[in-house]
């Protein structure tokens, strides 16, 4: 059975359809839901016939009239040219953000932090907007003046390229109590361009030593940061009513990690990660019209995509928009893949320009040589 153009599905007794080409979403009546059981790979006239014995033919034709208008529109199901999907396909990912972990390792992390920011600046393409994060571990080693200048001189140097590089801080919080450990926390710190120092670094640092249930006020408090994002990662595909805690806890900015989720967590069941999506999803929405201010990504993001049309082809920016380095200087498409797949590294070989190219081109459906191959793969 082919796979249907335009996707149905229920909330409740309500009934919707999506485009998932055009981003296009709208509610329907019980008539448009039989109708679309068919439509458009049916002839009109057939559809007719089949569904003669369910509805009249002149509420079939009102409902086949409005789909036929949103189809030439443009609204729903555009077939996309050759030659846009191509480009899309062939396109290089330019980079925008390098974690480097800051553990101790083979390579100081002066040198890591100068070798990570150099290819995030080769790199970038045709992004302004860069990100070096530092991943502070339980071995991390002191963020030292030393680091600071490697910094400083990458910052000068995406300046002269018209760039602007930020430097931000990841530290793993203290377990809360209300999740029961199926939840696991870090903070994510932009800091401020006239606050980027050992100083600052180690304010985010302390982050570690407070109990969860006071992290959100002491964000607020956190003199040297431009942003800080609470990152929630969910240990266990039921995680509903996560966001609704995080909420009332004093949070106003998360992200939902689930790509580590998955990364992280075997046998996960997709059916149930979707469902505790679902339900995190429709609370928040409600929230938003409520008038709350609250950001979460991806919802977001995905949001932001659906009310403009403009389906996103790729949600995870692992080696492509975004790479990680470890305290060895092997370099990975993202803090999940440590120890991984790895992409590049940073000692003694010649690097990529853009290493997340060549991960990209190594991912096949199937290997051309060597192996016996699938009709279908």
């Amino acid at each position: 059975m082919q796979s249907p153009l335009l996707h149905k599905f229920q909330i409740g007794d309500k009934r919707f359809v999506i485009d998932p080409t055009t981003c296009f979403c709208f509610e329907c009546d019980h008539i448009s839901w039989d109708v679309l059981e068919y439509y458009p790979r049916e002839p009109i006239n057939r559809i007719y016939h089949l569904l003669e014995q369910k509805h009249p033919r002149k509420e079939l034709e009102e409902v086949v009239g409005e789909l036929e208008w949103l189809r030439v529109t443009k609204a729903i199901l555009i077939t996309p040219k050759d030659e846009d999907l191509l480009k899309e396909a062939a396109e290089t990912p330019d980079l925008q953000r390098i974690a480097v972990v800051t553990a101790a390792g083979s390579v100081p992390l002066a040198s890591r932090v100068a070798s990570a920011g150099t290819m995030l600046l080769a790199g970038s393409g045709k992004n302004t907007e860069l990100q070096l994060i530092l991943v502070n571990t339980p071995d991390s080693t002191e963020c030292t003046e030393e680091v600071m200048t490697s910094l400083k001189a990458l910052k000068q140097a995406a300046r002269f390229m018209g760039k602007n590089l930020s430097l931000a801080v990841r530290v793993a919080l203290q377990q809360a109590q209300k999740t029961n450990d199926t939840v696991q926390y870090s903070v994510e710190t932009t800091l401020r361009e006239d606050a980027d120092s050992t100083a600052a670094v180690r304010e985010v640092l302390a982050l570690a030593q407070i109990k969860f249930g006071k992290v959100a006020d002491a964000l607020q408090r956190l003199s040297c940061a431009a942003r800080s994002v609470l990152v929630a990662c969910p240990r266990s595909e039921r995680f509903e009513g996560l966001l609704k805690t995080l909420y009332e806890a004093g949070f106003r900015e998360v992200h939902l990690d689930i790509p580590a989720l998955y990364a992280q967590v075997a046998d996960l069941t997709p059916e149930a990660v979707s469902e505790s999506l679902r339900e995190n999803v429709a609370w928040y929405g409600q929230h938003l019209l409520q008038g709350h201010p609250f950001r979460v990504e991806p919802f977001v993001t995905l949001f932001g995509a659906v009310h403009q049309g403009r389906p996103i082809r790729r949600m995870d920016d692992a080696g492509c928009r975004e790479l990680a380095v470890d305290a060895d200087g092997t370099v990975y498409p993202s803090l999940h893949f440590l120890q991984q797949q790895t992409v590049s590294s940073l000692r003694g070989t010649k690097q990529s320009v853009n290493p997340s190219t060549d991960f990209l081109q190594q991912q096949t459906v199937s290997s051309l040589r060597g192996t016996k191959q699938s009709v279908n793969p």
